[in-house]
């Protein structure tokens, strides 16, 4: 993919600036968006030598005029956005028009996604996902550890692949804690370590309880796929969480190898599914 200029809308989490350093050895220009509220100051001190904007979520117009200044050919989205209410969205005309059609149809993270893709995209710039430029961050089919989930735990896994697929129709969450059949947890708007910590508080005795995360039937693939960290890993042992499944090819992996590193540290399963 031969990209001129990229545009880099940064969230939360470590995947911007691990992409900044890649991008940096490709020799690829960038322009980085950061959004007020999302963006984590330390993180956003790395981008100081960069052409830089910074946006309050809702400001879609500022972010396209930016993009255009600085000559940008695509754009990526990465790293969490936690979704404030209707009310605290700061609207420009473009991020009115957004809103205006969201109003016709389900107002989930994934289906407003959409809408903001379509319409930078109606500007004239390609929008990429992560996966476009590193392959090899998805995680891969199988089991990635030294343990492996018990007979009890794949059935758990099975369930709650089976959760998330329904769940998925009406765009909530892409993670469930399941143990022994019962569903302890589903993700909402608190993110996936506060809902693993959460389940670790409703887990009952026997076979410990498993995480499932996997993205939403027809998800939109370039912006929002499921994300799992070592922090990840540690938030599950410490929530006392037999292991994590995974959607294989579908699931970004931050620093997989420092993952996998310590989940056989912690005793803790990875799988792709």
């Amino acid at each position: 993919m031969k990209i001129k200029h990229l545009g880099l809308i940064a969230g939360r989490g470590d995947l911007p600036s691990n992409l900044l350093n890649v991008l940096e050895e490709k020799k690829i220009g960038i322009s980085v968006v950061c959004i007020e509220g999302q963006t984590p100051d330390a993180m956003a001190n790395m981008y100081t030598s960069l052409p830089t904007c910074w946006v309050q979520l809702g400001q879609v117009g500022k972010v396209i005029n930016f993009f255009k200044e600085q000559e940008v050919t695509h754009i990526i989205m990465i790293g969490g956005i936690q979704r404030p209410s209707w009310d605290e969205l700061k609207l420009d005309s473009h991020g009115l028009k957004v809103m205006a059609k969201a109003a016709f149809s389900p107002k989930g993270d994934d289906a407003i996604l959409r809408l903001v893709i379509k319409e930078i995209e109606k500007e004239g710039f390609n929008v990429i996902g992560l996966q476009d430029l590193l392959p090899d961050v998805l995680g891969k089919l199988g089991c990635l550890t030294k343990k492996k989930p018990s007979e009890v735990q794949m059935q758990d896994i099975e369930h709650g692949w089976k959760i998330l697929d329904d769940l998925s129709l009406l765009d909530i969450g892409q993670v469930v804690a399941v143990q022994q059949g019962l569903t302890l947890a589903v993700e909402a708007i608190e993110g996936t370590d506060a809902m693993i910590l959460r389940a670790g508080t409703l887990k009952k005795k026997g076979s410990a309880p498993v995480i499932v995360k996997r993205p939403k039937k027809n998800q939109e693939k370039r912006a929002d796929l499921p994300t799992l960290g070592v922090e990840t890993i540690i938030k599950a042992y410490k929530a006392d969480i037999a292991g994590i499944a995974y959607e294989a090819n579908a699931t970004i992996l931050v620093n997989q190898i420092e993952m996998v590193k310590k989940a056989n540290e912690l005793g803790l399963f990875l799988l792709g599914k």
